[in-house]
């Protein structure tokens, strides 16, 4: 997976070549002239919310939650998704991991980690 902060990368010629070699391409909402769609490449897609205007900590409203929601169910081929929100100052980031949870109708992972009051 690779994350780009330049508009240049958004370009056919190295999707392909990434689609080539099964590099999945991050899509990402960034507050800094680059495309925010989600770009599915692979069966995996990447999306990272960094918060936008103020970098690390602007929410996100529910249109454009649902907006990406609908972008990554519109895709026959995507398997997994990875969804990151980095715009976790003042607790906006946890929000909307939630508000998003409740779009998409899942619910949160249980943690895999060993209890250790158990042992």
């Amino acid at each position: 997976m690779v994350e780009f902060r330049h508009p240049s990368w958004w370009e056919g010629e190295i999707l392909r070549a990434l689609t080539r070699h099964g590099i999945t391409f991050c899509g990402q909402s960034y507050p800094a002239a680059l495309p925010d769609e989600v770009i599915v490449n692979t069966p995996q897609v990447y999306y990272r919310f960094h918060g936008v205007p103020v970098l690390y900590t602007s929410p996100y409203d529910e249109a454009f939650l649902q907006r990406v929601a609908q972008e990554i169910q519109a895709e026959p081929t995507v398997k997994e998704a990875y969804i990151y929100f980095n715009n976790g100052i003042g607790g906006a980031g946890v929000l909307n991991a939630q508000e998003l949870q409740k779009i998409l109708n899942v619910t949160p992972a249980s943690s895999t980690s060993p209890d250790p009051a158990a042992t």
